[in-house]
C-alpha cells in the first residue's frame, strides 16, 4: 500500500516530479497537459512519458466486439465531419448512434471562431445536425446528455501522444482507434445542387491564413461565390470586389453547393472538410505553421506560394 503523504510531502513531489503528482492526485486531463508542458531534453523521453499514459487509456475501449456502437465527440465541426471515416470502420457496416456533446470550453484569446469559446455552440449543433442525420450509416444524432452512456469517445484523438497540429487529422483517429477506411473515397453522402456546376467556390476563415497567397486575382472571374460567415466574406471582398456571397441555412444546405460546384478554394476551415470528404474537385490553402489537413484522392490539389494557386485555378477552370 503506497504511503500517504502530508502537504510537504505532496508539494515536494509536485516539484520534484510533477509527472507523478498529477498521475496520483490530478485528473487524466491535467496529466496530459502537465506531460505535454513539460519542458524534457530528450523528446523521444517526453514522447515515451505521452505513449504510456496513452496507452493506459486504451483498456477503456469497448469490450463488446459486436455492433452497432455508440460515438460521441465534443467538436469542432471540422473535427466532427473528419471522424467519420473512424465512425463508418469501426461500426462495420451497422448503423451507429452519433452524440454530439455542446459547449465544451475551447478559450481563443487572439482569433475569431463562429462558435465563439466553445468547440460546438448549440446554434452550430442545429446547422450541423440535418447533414449528419441524412447520411445513411448514422442510426440517431442527438445532443449528449449526462445520462447517456457511449461506447467510443472520439475525443480521445486529442490525447495521441504526438503534436496534434502535425500529420492528417482523419487519421488521428485511426491511430487512436485502430481503425481504418479508405480516405480516397467519399465519407460524406449527400445531393448536388446543379445550380452551382459553372461556380467556383471559395471559403476563407480568419484563421489558419497562409500571408504568402493573395486572393485578388479572382476577380478575374465571374463565376466565384463564397461560403461562411458574413464578417469572413467582407473580408474576402475587400480583396474580390465582384465577389458573391451564399448564405446558407444549414451545413447540408452548403454541403449540397459544395458537391455540386465547378471546383472549391478554402483553407483549413470547416468548409474545406465537407469538400474533401465529398471528394470534389478542391484545393487547400496550407498553413504554414499547422499543416494539419492532407488532401486525399483524386481532385485534390494543396498549395503553399500564389503562382501555384493560380496555375491551379487556370487549369481547374477550363
Amino acid at each position: 500500500m503506497q504511503k500517504k503523504r502530508n502537504f510537504f510531502q505532496k508539494l515536494l513531489l509536485k516539484i520534484n516530479n510533477p509527472i507523478e503528482y498529477c498521475r496520483q492526485y490530478k485528473s487524466m486531463d491535467t496529466l496530459f497537459e502537465i506531460v505535454k508542458n513539460t519542458e524534457v531534453q530528450d523528446p523521444h523521453a517526453r514522447y515515451k512519458h505521452l505513449a504510456k499514459e496513452f496507452n493506459m487509456l486504451l483498456p477503456f475501449l469497448p469490450k463488446n466486439p459486436n455492433p452497432p456502437y455508440s460515438f460521441s465527440h465534443s467538436g469542432h465541426s471540422g473535427d466532427l465531419i473528419y471522424s467519420l471515416p473512424a465512425v463508418r470502420a469501426l461500426s462495420m457496416g451497422e448503423k451507429a448512434d452519433f452524440f454530439v456533446e455542446l459547449n465544451y470550453p475551447a478559450p481563443y484569446t487572439s482569433e475569431q471562431h463562429p462558435a465563439g469559446r466553445v468547440r460546438i455552440s448549440k446554434k452550430i449543433y442545429e446547422m450541423l445536425y440535418p447533414l449528419l442525420a441524412s447520411q445513411s450509416y448514422l442510426k440517431s444524432v442527438k445532443a449528449m446528455g449526462k445520462e447517456d452512456n457511449i461506447d467510443y469517445n472520439l475525443d480521445l484523438f486529442r490525447k495521441l501522444p504526438v503534436y496534434s497540429h502535425r500529420g492528417n487529422s482523419v487519421r488521428a483517429y485511426f491511430y487512436a482507434f485502430n481503425a481504418y477506411w479508405d480516405t480516397a473515397i467519399p465519407w460524406l453522402e449527400t445531393v448536388p445542387n446543379t445550380q452551382y456546376r459553372n461556380t467556383i467556390i471559395l471559403a476563407r476563415s480568419t484563421r489558419y491564413n497562409n500571408p504568402h497567397i493573395d486572393y485578388r486575382f479572382l476577380k478575374q472571374y465571374n463565376n466565384v461565390v463564397f461560403l461562411g460567415v458574413e464578417s469572413e466574406y467582407n473580408t474576402m471582398r475587400n480583396q474580390i470586389p465582384n465577389l458573391q456571397f451564399q448564405p446558407v441555412n444549414d451545413f447540408l444546405e452548403m454541403a449540397q453547393i459544395i458537391a455540386g460546384c465547378k471546383f472549391f478554394i478554402g483553407n483549413q476551415s470547416f468548409p474545406y472538410s465537407l469538400a474533401e470528404a465529398l471528394k470534389v474537385p478542391r484545393l487547400l490553402e496550407i498553413h504554414y505553421h499547422i499543416p494539419d489537413i492532407i488532401p486525399t484522392g483524386e481532385n485534390a490539389y494543396d498549395f503553399y506560394f500564389q503562382q501555384h494557386l493560380e496555375n491551379l485555378v487556370l487549369e481547374l477552370n477550363r
